[in-house]
């Protein structure tokens, strides 16, 4: 079994963390300013801007989320003869 790397693993969280924070204070300033917003008929792109910060922090949760299951997987699983077989109670899979 493979150790996972957890310097590389905090390197993906942390930035993650910082873009939930980002979104969230980005979206008080726009809920908070809306009017002057309205007024500059600029709402739009700062909604877009606020859709976009949380596709790409949910994208980057979803890759540290998926790299989880893949350790765990390749820890349950050992390759043998070209399948993998479970190491707890030996069934295969192809």
């Amino acid at each position: 079994m493979t150790k996972p790397k957890m310097g590389l693993r905090i390197a993906w969280i942390i930035p993650n963390v910082l873009m939930y924070i980002l979104f969230l204070g980005l979206t008080v300033f726009v809920f908070a300013n809306t009017k002057g917003l309205i007024d500059m008929n600029r709402p739009g792109i700062w909604l877009i801007m606020l859709i976009l910060l949380l596709m790409i922090a949910l994208f980057s949760s979803y890759r540290i989320w998926k790299q989880k299951v893949v350790v765990q997987t390749r820890n349950k699983f050992t390759k043998v003869e070209g399948k993998y077989t479970e190491a707890i109670n030996g069934s295969t899979t192809s």
